[in-house]
């Protein structure tokens, strides 16, 4: 055994240059190995993630499908993602508010819309839909009020799930409702979950696309973007957008005041104590950086 380790010793004194290439060559196949591995999963659960939210949107659109019919009322969003309704000129009144009961995990009777009820029996922890015309944003909205973060890592099913799912704050209350609703989604590299909430980084796509729709279990909903804006999850210097929930006046102006003075560009509009805000968070393009965060904060113009 001595006299091996000495022969190998030999030969690398002999052949220094050699031995360094086979060595990188060895390192660069085993690094080359684990990045095909780690894209093969990656797309993997990217496509089953994809699959499984298409699902759950054609079980909703087929059922508000049959709702418009019975009801003789209109399609919120057009096929080509744009608003069918001016939510500013002509408030969202329609007849599409069919009501179902469904009975919970608890036992309890819950009243939900229609067109929601087949997925909230799937899932109890289901608190609305949120959809952003213009984007691939289309997804089932869940919050659990007992842990912290609790869908940043699992999927509609409650599986552990790199993509994770859109999921509200934990402190926001839907039954009030709370005067801000914090949202969170990932900002994945295949586009999905709130990667296309980037798209409001340009003043252009804001102009095409100032409304956001998102639904809760009880009432459609649509909100007008009012800010756009970075921030950092650093406790001493940024600004902790989602801890603000419910407040005075003067605290609610205040929040507003910061997410206007932060905003990346002027949407010329704002909020007043008595609105109701819905702020939308993800994380930023640059993943060598995972404290920043950006933000799309919006204000409830139709009921």
């Amino acid at each position: 055994m001595k006299n091996f380790f000495q022969r190998i010793i030999t030969y690398i004194k002999r052949n220094p240059l050699k031995v360094i290439c086979s060595t990188l060559m060895v390192v660069f196949a085993a690094v080359f190995i684990c990045c095909a591995v780690f894209l093969i999963n990656y797309f993997s659960d990217s496509r089953e993630q994809a699959q499984q939210n298409e699902q759950l949107i054609d079980m909703v659109a087929q059922m508000k499908e049959e709702i418009i019919k019975d009801s003789g009322g209109v399609a919120i969003v057009n096929p080509d993602g744009s608003l069918n309704v001016d939510p500013e000129e002509n408030p969202l009144v329609n007849g599409n508010n069919i009501y179902v009961e469904v009975t919970n995990d608890n036992g309890e009777l819950q009243t939900v819309l229609k067109e929601y009820a087949a997925i909230y029996k799937m899932n109890n922890d289901m608190v609305g839909w949120i959809q952003v015309p213009g984007t691939k944003v289309n997804y089932p909205v869940l919050q659990n009020t007992d842990t912290t973060n609790y869908y940043l890592k699992r999927d509609f099913y409650k599986q552990d799930a790199r993509h994770g799912a859109i999921y509200a704050y934990e402190g926001a209350d839907f039954r009030t409702p709370s005067q801000n609703i914090t949202l969170f989604g990932h900002n994945m590299a295949d586009g999905s979950m709130f990667a296309g909430l980037h798209d409001y980084e340009k003043e252009d796509f804001y102009k095409a696309h100032p409304y956001i729709i998102f639904d809760t279990l009880s009432s459609h909903q649509i909100y007008k973007v009012i800010s756009v804006f970075y921030t950092t999850t650093d406790p001493d210097t940024g600004f902790h957008y989602h801890d603000f929930t419910d407040g005075d006046e003067l605290e609610f102006g205040a929040f507003v005041d910061e997410c206007k003075k932060l905003s990346m560009y002027d949407t010329g509009d704002t909020a007043y104590f008595g609105n109701e805000l819905l702020t939308l968070s993800t994380c930023d393009n640059d993943v060598t950086d995972d404290t920043v965060r950006f933000v799309v904060v919006a204000k409830k113009v139709s009921l």
